[in-house]
């Protein structure tokens, strides 16, 4: 087992110092079936009434212990890298019909271009993370998949076919696919436990403003332009992501992260292991039928209003407006008040993981939480974990859409 030791100091409003104590938690060469105590603390009410808790060590090289500023810029690039994720999903969701039109598609190929984006988001991430957690890199990987997005979206916009398309969908997807778990993988080297519900809330409120901005893009790109110029959209965005990492993101990985089972051998799938614990898996279920529900209206929407009431591809953008507003608040607020639970709990008794689960609310809005609750519960193992996460909560659901017309056919609109 290893033995690794944190200390957390208690301030006041003068940043005087009150107490300083040293504890050990020991991470196991596996993890547990369900995670393990990671601390008990003794503070007192009292003190907890008028303090802050700031947690750090003596290691000027750690991540965690950098200032500030130097946090808030890396935080800041990997929410903008990890925002190109949702942008680039919806981003074609007001151009399915127009799509279909120019290529003489049929519904069940417009329904393949629509989810294989999805599908290998999934997938992608797989090798992404296990790569990065294995050989101790987020910069590089950042900077590989970043290519493979740029160069798959000049070729989807100059496509003369619907296969061409739907397949360089496909690459482009598995170059976006790491942004995901590469910010959590951040999140988790630059900051303690406690301080990372409000970096999740932060980075998903980010996020989800993209389910907005996309379908608004592509909708008014695709009615005064053409649906070929939000691949160039997505060109550009790539290209600017790509210049602030390799100029401003320095490499965030701590060497002092707890590892599994390390080998020298790299092993593409070893993410995969980590469903082996049953209080993981069931946290990436709930997420993986949540994203479903938000997947399947993204395919619906655009088909069935464009032809009940004739709206335009611009007017369809606007129409997921409100759900990413929703999503975004409700990530801010569940990311601090998570962060509030474990302060609260590590003052007046003992600190867990599983803490966070109380503030999580409502249905995508508890991802900030539940991401929060998976990084702490996999030390080391962050970008692998959300990578399982990415792949159940996008493969998944990518797959059951390419049927979504055939499910609206059998049972109807109102019943899908």
């Amino acid at each position: 087992p290893i033995l690794n030791q944190v200390s957390y100091v208690l301030k006041d409003s003068n940043s005087q110092v009150l107490k300083l104590e040293n504890f050990s938690f020991e991470a196991s060469s596996e993890l547990e079936k369900a995670p393990h105590e990671i601390c008990k603390q003794s503070f007192s009410k009292n003190e907890a009434n008028d303090s802050t808790i700031v947690n750090g060590n003596n290691n000027i090289d750690d991540p965690r212990n950098w200032s500030s500023k130097k946090k808030w810029l890396i935080l800041t690039i990997a929410t903008l890298t990890g925002i190109s994720m949702p942008i680039a999903v919806t981003i074609t969701i007001p151009t399915l019909v127009v799509v279909q039109e120019e290529f003489n598609a049929s519904i069940l190929t417009i329904d393949a271009f629509g989810s294989v984006y999805t599908i290998f988001l999934g997938i992608g991430p797989i090798v992404f993370a296990a790569y990065s957690d294995e050989f101790a890199t987020r910069k590089k990987v950042y900077i590989a998949s970043l290519l493979v997005f740029i160069l798959a979206s000049v070729v989807c916009a100059i496509a003369t076919n619907i296969w061409l398309l739907i397949i360089m969908r496909a690459v482009q997807a598995c170059g976006n696919s790491a942004v995901l778990p590469l910010g959590a993988g951040i999140i988790s080297d630059i900051y303690f436990p406690l301080e990372r519900g409000r970096a999740f809330g932060l980075f998903y409120f980010i996020f989800w403003l993209g389910p907005t901005l996309g379908p608004i893009f592509g909708g008014f790109i695709t009615q005064y332009l053409s649906w070929r110029w939000n691949f160039w959209l997505l060109t550009i965005f790539g290209s600017v992501l790509l210049f602030l990492i390799l100029f401003f993101l320095p490499e965030t990985f701590n060497a002092d992260s707890l590892k599994t089972n390390p080998s020298s051998k790299f092993n593409p799938i070893s993410p995969l292991k980590l469903l082996k614990y049953p209080n993981i898996t069931l946290v990436i279920i709930y997420i993986c039928i949540s994203t479903l529900l938000m997947h399947i209206q993204g395919i619906s929407i655009p088909i069935n209003f464009s032809a009940r009431y004739n709206f335009t591809t611009s007017q369809i953008g606007l129409f997921f407006i409100s759900q990413s507003f929703g999503l975004m608040f409700g990530s801010i607020l569940g990311g601090k008040y998570s962060d509030y639970l474990a302060q609260k709990s590590l003052i007046t008794e003992e600190y867990c993981p599983e803490i966070r689960i109380k503030s999580a609310f409502g249905m995508l809005s508890t991802l900030s939480t539940l991401s929060t609750y998976l990084v702490d519960s996999c030390p080391g193992r962050g970008a692998s974990v959300m990578a399982i996460t990415s792949l159940f909560r996008l493969a998944i659901p990518g797959i059951i859409i390419i049927f979504e017309t055939s499910i609206e056919e059998s049972l109807g609109v109102r019943w899908t």
